[in-house]
């Protein structure tokens, strides 16, 4: 499976969920998309249906998602967020 999701991207839609979406408990949600910080807020997590992304420090990441189809959607979600102001 390709891994082609741009890490500054895929920041600017965390920071955009974090900032603009509704908070539950700990985590944020905006377009079905769920963002949260580990305790020390040094590594991000998102969830979207089935994949999970996890965002480490130095701007690494890694991505679970069941397929490509899945990984596919998200990754068109992540660019169409990542243009709107």
């Amino acid at each position: 499976m390709k891994n082609s999701i741009d890490i500054k991207q895929l920041l600017n839609v965390f920071n955009k969920v974090t900032r603009e979406g509704v908070k539950k408990e700990d985590r944020y949600v905006l377009n079905q998309i769920v963002a949260w910080t580990d305790f020390d807020g040094y590594t991000c997590f998102m969830e979207y249906k089935d994949i999970k992304i996890t965002i480490y420090f130095h701007n690494k990441y890694h991505v679970e998602a069941p397929n490509e189809r899945s990984l596919e959607a998200f990754e068109e979600l992540i660019d169409k967020m990542a243009r709107v102001h």
